[in-house]
């Protein structure tokens, strides 16, 4: 009777340990859309007067997922190359702002867009690449819609975009080329 007893509390307490862990990995707490503007602006990684100045769309582009994505295309006149930028875990896609100067200067087009359950995008948890590959596939796809099927496409991915890029990559051999930057092997490397 004891060890029944010992076996159900290990068992209830491995259950909410599991489910406290498993929250904190779907469910990060967020930085406020607003807030990761000013954060980039003030600390230097962010040229707030470059991203008012530049001729950018807003875009929302449908998830096969039922919720709506948020972005940004920031075209370049009539250029055949594009890339998708995927921002890092907790953030919005102002974080990516830094990459789309530098690659709107070597003539591309660029499209910026909160990841689901991020910034403006909808969809109510994180799952660090396994859904948002997906995502980046619908993304793409209105790219080609967009800007024509001839549209020579790359990405760029910080920290869990890395992953969500990397992870997209399986599904798609068509991507010109791909830049990972500080991708992680696990949600230990990733959460706070």
């Amino acid at each position: 009777m004891i060890i029944a007893v010992i076996i159900l509390v290990a068992v209830a307490f491995l259950a909410i340990v599991g489910f406290v862990l498993s929250n904190r990995v779907i469910k990060p707490r967020q930085i406020p859309y607003e807030e990761t503007y000013r954060i980039e602006v003030e600390n230097g990684r962010m040229d707030p007067d470059w991203f008012e100045e530049v001729e950018k769309e807003e875009i929302w582009v449908d998830s096969p997922y039922g919720y709506k994505l948020h972005g940004f295309l920031i075209p370049n006149d009539n250029s055949e190359r594009t890339v998708i930028i995927c921002h890092g875990i907790t953030y919005s896609l102002f974080g990516s702002i830094k990459y789309a100067k530098v690659f709107h200067k070597l003539g591309y087009n660029i499209i910026v867009y909160d990841h689901r359950n991020h910034g403006k995008s909808g969809g109510t948890n994180t799952t660090l690449g396994f859904y948002e590959k997906h995502d980046l596939a619908a993304v793409k796809k209105w790219v080609l819609e967009r800007l024509g099927a001839n549209t020579r496409i790359g990405l760029h991915g910080e920290s869990m975009g890395a992953a969500i890029a990397l992870q997209y990559l399986s599904l798609d051999n068509e991507i010109d080329f791909c830049v990972a930057d500080c991708g992680f092997l696990t949600s230990k490397n990733c959460c706070r």
